[in-house]
């Protein structure tokens, strides 16, 4: 398609790596600072607990309790770590072939495939994703736009291409997914760099350029951040909130190692060295983030720079949220069982064998914290007590042991108020963001069992397919039975949660199973209550909310650029 279609969005610029927002040397040190402060105080904590508890009775029952806990507080500290790396300047020389002085000249540009991998997506907005590609500021002769679709017959869109000389690739059967039919794709790809979009990506002007800039000799890929533009409701509001932290927070930390994750979308790769590893392996279904594993593993830099390379969509009802981070949980664990000797053995240095390792392990972690409670109960019904270090009857000690525990909400907290303030996020009033971001925590936290079927078939190594997460406002013929399936799953947790919410009111508040507890409770009785609602009401909420792509809201932003 030699014709251009111009979109009216915002347009960021060619920023250079060195000159991205929110590098402050000062703020790190603080911050890190801070992180060896709560390291110290929560390790003599910890080490005093286990003294504590080696010459009690009961003891594995509460050296089981007190390990999950630590680790949880642990991982508290390192995400207050994060917070502070993502204000870290990059350590080490930008000596790529690209630079400033270069970037502009068309005969010194490589020539680059878009690969727009999709699967039963609408026409609707893969079209706007097709014709935002097509805008990039980019000769028209260094790129070509490559459609991977690997829907059962898509007559539109094959037409669609044809008729506008895209390239079109297809295949029979959908043997390892989104990566099996991303390494068939690449058996016909030439070019030198890939840039991979999803089908609900309206790309940024500027994205192929600004990703050269940071190719070096060892770099694979270089991811930039995805701002989410469907805002209209306070379900997508959260949803937002839930990946924007996974850009604003881990990745940035990420930026100086050269360790991101592979979002699966708005990442350019480098085609020979993917090649080399035979594209991507199709373990689990959670790819992007398990052959980052891999990649990092063996030496190759994913770089992270935080520029919006791309807008896009979240989920627009709660189940399909919930469906959609399942399959996370779910393949990241099941990366986690396959890849944790890759991770620890790999070439990468020791602070990102600690942040993968960490990535891969949480979601377990999560949901033995939720499973303690059932612990809890046969502690009270037995009359056991709960060993707890003497130290926290000290003040200080004990005020800092409980920031710690709260150091996630804190750091998520930051990480956003902190954040480029470009980010559509930051469109909304300061009230508005607390609104979300209380949400945010009480939803995730309300989750947690409904995820157990998740990690345990990753556990146990039960295949699972892959399923889309749509995108568009109307969603599937089978919404309702599926929504009738919620409603009897979370029937069951809700009986789980009752259980706890009796045994909590059994003993005093100021026993510290209480409240763990109550928390118990909470997560168990909130999804019945939240599926029964949106059960009567769900098809009248897609009614009434404006079903939109990206490119819509682009417009209403465009002039605050």
């Amino acid at each position: 398609m030699k014709k251009k279609i111009e979109f009216v969005r915002p347009d960021y610029g060619i920023i250079y790596p060195d000159n991205q927002r929110n590098v402050n040397i000062n703020i790190y040190r603080i911050l890190s600072l801070f992180t060896l402060i709560f390291l110290i105080i929560y390790s003599i904590y910890v080490f005093h607990t286990f003294y504590t508890i080696a010459i009690s009775a009961n003891a594995l029952i509460n050296a089981f309790i007190f390990t999950v806990e630590i680790l949880i507080g642990y991982y508290s500290i390192l995400l207050f770590y994060h917070l502070a790396r993502g204000f870290s300047p990059i350590n080490h020389p930008l000596t790529g072939r690209f630079n400033s002085e270069n970037i502009d000249d068309d005969n010194n540009l490589p020539f680059i495939s878009v690969m727009l991998p999709i699967y039963k997506e609408p026409f609707k907005i893969v079209k706007q994703t097709i014709y935002a590609a097509l805008d990039i500021n980019y000769p028209t002769d260094k790129y070509e736009l490559v459609i991977v679709d690997d829907s059962e017959q898509n007559d539109v869109l094959e037409v669609f291409c044809k008729d506008n000389g895209l390239r079109y690739i297809t295949r029979d059967n959908r043997k390892g997914f989104k990566a099996g039919g991303i390494n068939n794709a690449l058996k016909y790809i030439e070019s030198e760099f890939i840039l991979f979009i999803d089908a609900d990506h309206i790309v940024e002007r500027n994205i192929l350029k600004n990703c050269l800039l940071a190719i070096r000799e060892d770099t694979i890929a270089v991811q930039t951040r995805i701002d989410f533009v469907n805002m209209r409701t306070y379900l997508t509001s959260i949803a937002a909130f839930l990946q924007l932290q996974f850009f604003s927070l881990y990745q940035r930390a990420r930026r100086p190692t050269g360790s991101a994750i592979f979002a699966g979308g708005a990442t350019l790769f480098n085609t020979k060295i993917l090649k080399s590893f035979n594209g991507f392996d199709p373990l689990t279904i959670a790819d992007d983030t398990d052959n980052s594993f891999i990649f990092r593993a063996n030496g190759y830099r994913i770089e992270y720079i935080d520029i919006v390379g791309a807008w896009a969509l979240t989920p627009w009802d709660p189940l399909h949220l919930i469906r959609q981070i399942w399959r996370w949980l779910t393949g990241i664990t099941r990366s986690f069982r396959a890849r944790v000797f890759t991770i620890l053995r790999g070439k990468s240095p020791l602070y990102v064998k600690i942040d993968h390792f960490s990535v891969g392990f949480f979601p377990t972690l999560s949901i033995l914290g939720w499973g303690i409670a059932f612990i809890f109960i046969y502690l009270v019904r037995n009359d056991i007590e709960l060993v707890r270090s003497p130290l926290l009857n000290n003040t200080i000690l004990g005020i800092s042991v409980m920031i710690i525990s709260t150091l996630s909400i804190i750091t998520g907290t930051l990480a956003i108020f902190l954040d480029d303030k470009r980010i559509l996020l930051h469109k909304k009033n300061i009230f508005y963001k607390i609104y979300v971001i209380l949400g945010f925590y009480l939803l995730i936290l309300a989750a947690q069992p409904l995820l157990i079927g998740a990690i345990f078939k990753a556990w146990t190594g039960v295949k699972v397919s892959f399923n889309r997460t749509p995108k568009e406002k109307k969603t599937d013929d089978n919404l309702s039975k599926v929504m009738r399936q919620y409603v009897v799953y979370t029937s069951v947790v809700f009986l789980t949660g009752l259980l706890f919410l009796y045994y909590a009111l059994s003993i005093p508040l100021s026993d510290a199973r209480s409240i763990t507890l109550l928390i118990s409770a909470y997560a168990g009785i909130l999804p019945l209550l939240i599926a029964l609602a949106w059960y009567w009401k769900l098809e009248g909420y897609l009614d009434k909310v404006s079903d939109l792509t990206a490119i819509d809201v682009l417009k209403e932003h465009a002039l605050d650029s």
